[in-house]
This record gives C-alpha cells, sequence and structure tokens, in this order.
C-alpha cells in the first residue's frame, strides 16, 4: 500500500507462523485481489487489479501449503504457552533454562531468536503430560537458523510438512534448521 514495498516469501512465512504460533486458526492476505490502484494506493496483490496472476501469487501460494499443512495438524489444539529467546517481543515471556511441562524436562537449544509453542492435548497437561506438540518459529526472517529439541525418553516426531520433514535424529531429540521465518512442528509422545 501506498510507498509500503512487497513483502519477500521468508516475511510473508514469518507473519502466518507467528500467527499459528499465538493460536490462529486461519490466514487471510491483505489485500489478495488488488484494489483499483488509482483510487486506493493499493499495488502488487496476489492478483491485479485487471486479475492476473502477479510474481505476488507464486510466494503466497507456497506460503499458504505450507501453512496448511501446519493448521491441519493444530486444528484441534490451543496454545498453552508461547515462549521466546533472545530479545523479547512486546508483552513476550522468555523461555526458560530449565523449560518444564510438570515434571518433563524439554531441552531448545538454538542460536537464534525463535518463538516455542506447546500445544497440549488436554487442559491437564501439566498435570501429567501425555501427547502435545511443539511448534517452533525462527523470528528471523533473512536468515536460517539451526535449532535442536530434546524432550528426554519421549519420541518427537516431524509434523505438517509439505516435504515430508527434514530434521534428524539427536541424541533423545531432533535438530533442524528453520528456514528464514520458517517453522518446525513436533508431536511428543511417550
Amino acid at each position: 500500500h501506498g510507498a509500503l514495498r512487497e513483502p519477500t516469501a521468508a516475511e510473508l512465512a514469518w507473519q502466518a507462523n507467528l500467527a499459528l504460533a499465538y493460536g490462529a486458526k486461519g490466514i487471510v492476505w491483505f489485500t489478495y485481489w488488488t484494489p483499483r490502484p488509482d483510487e486506493s494506493g493499493y499495488h502488487l496483490g496476489p492478483i491485479s487489479y485487471e486479475g492476473e496472476r502477479t510474481a505476488a501469487y507464486e510466494r503466497v501460494a507456497a506460503v499458504n501449503r505450507e501453512i496448511q499443512a501446519l493448521g491441519r495438524e493444530l486444528a484441534v489444539y490451543e496454545p498453552w504457552t508461547v515462549l521466546h529467546t533472545g530479545a523479547l517481543p512486546r508483552d513476550g515471556q522468555p523461555l526458560p533454562e530449565d523449560f518444564r511441562l510438570g515434571d518433563l524436562p524439554i531441552e531448545i537449544e538454538s542460536s537464534g531468536e525463535i518463538t516455542v509453542s506447546v500445544f497440549p492435548q488436554s487442559p491437564g497437561l501439566l498435570r501429567e503430560p501425555r501427547d502435545f506438540r511443539l511448534l517452533i518459529v525462527n523470528r528471523d526472517y533473512h536468515d536460517p537458523t539451526p535449532c535442536r529439541v530434546t524432550v528426554p525418553g519421549w519420541r518427537l516426531n516431524r509434523l505438517g510438512t509439505v516435504d515430508g520433514g527434514g530434521t534428524e535424529p539427536v541424541a533423545g531429540g531432533r535438530a533442524v534448521t528453520l528456514p528464514p521465518g520458517g517453522a518446525a512442528l513436533y508431536s511428543v509422545e511417550p
């Protein structure tokens, strides 16, 4: 709009993945169909005013495929907590070094700034953790960020990927390099 520049695919992914981390159940791209530019100041929407696909269309379509895959896995879950490493966003909570769900330690290591959301199977998670989801989002939309997740004695499975996964098993956990603005979703099971 106006003098604002066109967002990159990584910036679109960053916006959508962080929305999912906070519990969004849908993403709407504004504006998808470009309003009349000479009256509105909008430009470069995925669909031009004339109804043609623009360069933004493929970026939005690629992000949508990823977000839909994650969204299908998270549709019935609500975030229990959202935590951050590095500089905290406004009203953000830091990821504690000794992060635990009840008595269950969860080790998350990253040299970059990430957001970690915990989605429990049920509200009783704190009393007796059973099955839950961890969504980890790279808050850097310029550079990839390596991340390692370990839940001693529990299984971690990568979910919601279009390309089949891409995490490496490490002792008791998983390691992944999150693309700029990208995310990884894990199921955590005993």
